[in-house]
């Protein structure tokens, strides 16, 4: 039997935050409120963290920008992320078609602090031009 995982307040938080989401748009969810659901969503989002290396102000901005936008890339994503698994699974897809329709914003700080970690992983730091 494995031992019981606990799960820490933020990844507790974005499970109860995405359930807050989806109850709002379909207050009568059953199966967002069974018991065990925030926990499991919770492994997700620790997932997310750890080996995605999500932030949790990212995974904020993108359920924010699923379950908040006006377009109907979100009215369709509405409908499809029904979990954060699944959200994990369509993460890279979604970000994308968000970031570049202009629903998720990076501020210069947070795309230099993100060119600056693909440059490091890539080995690329020293070739980079100081503009």
């Amino acid at each position: 039997e494995k031992p019981e995982r606990v799960q820490s307040e933020i990844d507790l938080n974005a499970a109860r935050y995405l359930q807050a989401k989806l109850i709002e748009l379909k207050p009568d969810r059953l199966d967002c409120v069974k018991p065990g659901t925030v926990e499991r969503w919770a492994n997700d989002f620790r997932l997310m963290r750890e080996k995605d290396k999500r932030t949790p102000a990212d995974v904020k901005k993108l359920i924010d920008s699923i379950f908040g936008g006006d377009s109907s890339d979100s009215a369709f994503w509405r409908l499809n992320i029904e979990s954060a698994a699944k959200l994990r699974a369509k993460w890279d897809k979604l970000w994308i078609k968000f970031k570049d329709s202009g629903e998720i914003e990076l501020s210069a700080e947070e795309r230099e602090k993100r060119q600056d970690d693909i440059d490091r992983r890539l080995g690329l730091g020293k070739y980079r031009s100081q503009d």
